[in-house]
């Protein structure tokens, strides 16, 4: 019993403990396999837990709810409506879209951008949409990141032994870009933000948002899902 971390490198075995755990939860306790849950981060994780489940437990494997984090959220989704009516109605953006969204905000981004000046050497337009989406998984909004940049803006004006720093030094104009890639970053953020809401869209990611957001607001919502699964793993 208790909340249990397994932290491994790839083909270590991490796989093998959770269908394991999963075995010995039906085994000792009173537990259904449908009071259990398996959530992984990709669809070919799912299916490697669910044949391994199989192969352990035999077709009570099939009871257990094995799916993706975005694909729960997705079924969640569905079998709520009047809780998500109003997301129910939007349409899921595509890969495509996203980057151009990205760039048509980049190209507006003004003369002496840092993530505006065009480059050859990489797509810097798919590593904004990389960092949204990892912003959006952790779950830190535009308005948190707005609350550090004032304070990052402020730490880079003196040394660690709070001396002032030497405004013509190489390292403190790389510090100044950095900070201005930032704040740069986090209006592409919001411009991002407000052209889904704009065209009616969503991304995988807004799907995990909207369900986190609708468990903090919806008691029975969240009750009833604590009651069916007593026992949450996570690959």
């Amino acid at each position: 019993e208790g909340p249990v971390m397994v932290v491994a490198g790839p083909g270590t075995g991490k796989t093998q403990v959770v269908a394991l755990r999963v075995a010995n939860i039906l085994r000792r306790t009173q537990m259904r396999p449908s009071n259990i849950l398996c959530l992984t981060f990709s669809t070919a994780g799912a299916k490697a837990m669910r044949e391994r489940l199989r192969t352990i437990i035999g077709p009570d494997a099939y009871g257990v709810t094995v799916d993706t984090i975005h694909g729960f959220c997705n079924d969640l989704i569905l079998r709520h409506p009047h809780i998500f009516e109003d997301f129910r109605a939007l349409e899921q953006v595509s890969a495509i879209e996203r980057l151009r969204i990205i760039r048509e905000r980049m190209g507006k981004l003004g003369a002496g951008s840092v993530l505006g000046k065009p480059s050859r050497e990489n797509d810097r337009a798919a590593a904004v949409v990389a960092r949204i989406s990892e912003m959006k998984r952790e779950g830190i909004s535009v308005e948190d990141l707005w609350k550090i940049a004032p304070l990052y803006a402020a730490e880079i004006e003196k040394t660690q032994h709070g001396k002032e720093r030497d405004p013509s030094s190489q390292a403190y104009k790389d510090d100044l870009r950095l900070a201005q890639q930032f704040e740069e970053f986090i209006l592409l953020y919001a411009a991002y933000n407000a052209a889904l809401r704009e065209s009616h869209r969503y991304d995988y990611e807004d799907m995990i948002l909207v369900c986190r957001e609708a468990l903090e607001k919806h008691d029975a919502l969240l009750a009833s899902l604590q009651e069916r699964y007593q026992y949450v793993l996570i690959d």
